[in-house]
């Protein structure tokens, strides 16, 4: 098989089945990575001066007293901390805090801080999500220098990225300088396409691309794949990096099968100045700060305390709203992501899929072969129990009426039949 470098595997028919491969691959890698992982400060202090090129911040020592005793088994990995934080290291304290203390009265945001008064807390109006956060920084307060930070309380991202100045600024903090902020480099793209390296997919096939984002939808039904030109005819493939198979740069269908980015056609304007504004999720076209959702979810019991081999429904379960983009009469939204999620459960598509054969005992030790048709209709339900709940939203009513009929609108599974499943998608 071929790992590529876009993040998939391009299955090989003369190869053994790919899952195996996959799963071993997956767990030696988490198991070296647990084997180098720091036991102590001065490890630690090492490796991250090792990965990032400069000192470990101020308070790496509490934090490294928080790893032990809280058992954090993973105490080398700021992957996505540094690809937030590593541009600011570039841009002067006292022009950040000026961009901070603006952004503060931005549509939409709130703001969450620490002073060095006495000790009472004060609330203004804050969003749920605030008080979320408060409780998830109580046990660490003591430790928190003052501070003002700016949070959206959306679950979408929203500081569009320019990816000249981004890189600008990563370079200057590589080399211990500062950025011009008074003088941003020149801006080459527009919308979605200035977030893209320069060589990118995106960037290269921009014309295309364009012309695929302006477009609106030809479809009367929705679809399990794209109205796009660059859903080429490929090998059979899976995920093998999640991150950069999730990348548009690299693969620009998903500017076309994802509400985060469907919604906005060719994508909003970037910001020419680096903004610390938090956010609950961010895409590799944003550049939001990822925060913590303060949902506990490590270490939770599973549901009603049922074990694995206790839960009898071993199919994917989905149930959620049609959210993530206004579902208008140009049709775009035919091609979202939870509206073909919810179309793969209603079997909605072509009558036939292709699937691998894991051979007569599982493991895939044999020749693959090519992909073999199967009937949707047989596959699909015997997999997949999702659907939208609910009623329909975020809609014109002619529009309302078009999802009321495509699709059942099923009630929320209740918790005492989540706890029988294995299999549960979440955050789609």
């Amino acid at each position: 098989h071929t790992y590529h470098p876009s993040g998939f595997l391009l299955v090989n028919p003369r190869a053994a089945h790919p899952v195996p491969a996959l799963i071993r691959t997956a767990e030696a890698a988490w198991a070296h990575k647990l084997a180098r992982a720091s036991t102590t400060l001065r490890q630690a202090a090492a490796e991250y001066t090792r990965r990032h090129g400069r000192l470990p911040p101020r308070g790496f020592d509490a934090w490294w007293g928080y790893v032990r005793a809280r058992q954090v088994r993973l105490p080398d990995e700021y992957d996505q901390i540094e690809r937030d934080l590593g541009p600011f290291y570039g841009v002067r304290g006292g022009e950040l805090r000026a961009v901070q203390r603006g952004w503060e009265a931005h549509v939409d945001s709130y703001t969450l801080g620490k002073d060095m008064g006495d000790g009472r807390d004060a609330y203004g109006e804050l969003a749920t999500g605030g008080f979320q956060l408060i409780e998830l920084l109580r046990e660490v307060e003591a430790e928190l220098p003052p501070f003002r930070a700016v949070f959206s309380p959306h679950d979408n991202p929203n500081v569009g990225l320019d990816v000249s100045g981004f890189l600008q600024a990563l370079e200057a903090a590589r080399k211990g300088t500062y950025i011009d902020t008074t003088h941003p480099p020149p801006q080459k793209h527009a919308g979605w396409l200035s977030a893209c390296p320069p060589f990118s997919r995106a960037v290269a096939t921009s014309i295309v691309l364009l012309r695929s984002l302006i477009s609106s939808s030809s479809f009367s039904l929705p679809s399990t794949c794209t109205n796009n030109p660059f859903l080429l005819l490929r090998p059979k493939s899976f995920v093998h990096d999640a991150l950069l198979a999730a990348d548009p740069c690299y693969h620009p269908t998903l500017l076309r099968s994802h509400g985060a980015y469907l919604a906005h056609g060719v994508g909003p304007a970037p910001y020419r100045t680096l903004v610390p504004q938090f956010s609950y999720s961010v895409t590799p076209l944003h550049a939001d700060v990822r925060v913590p959702d303060g949902i506990p979810n490590e270490g939770r019991p599973p549901p009603l305390g049922l074990a694995w081999a206790e839960r009898v429904d071993a199919r994917l379960q989905w149930r959620g709203s049609n959210t993530g983009i206004w579902h208008a009469s140009d049709g775009r939204w035919r091609e979202a992501h939870r509206i073909r999620l919810a179309a793969l459960g209603a079997g909605v598509g072509s009558v036939n899929v292709s699937v691998l054969d894991p051979g007569e005992d599982g493991r895939g030790a044999r020749p693959v072969g090519p992909a073999l048709p199967v009937l949707r209709a047989r596959l699909v339900p015997a997999l997949f129990d999702v659907a939208f709940a609910g009623n329909p939203m975020n809609c014109e009513p002619a529009q309302c009426d078009v999802l009321e009929r495509i699709f059942e609108w099923l009630c929320y599974t209740p918790l005492n039949e989540n706890g029988a499943r294995k299999r549960g998608l979440y955050g789609c």
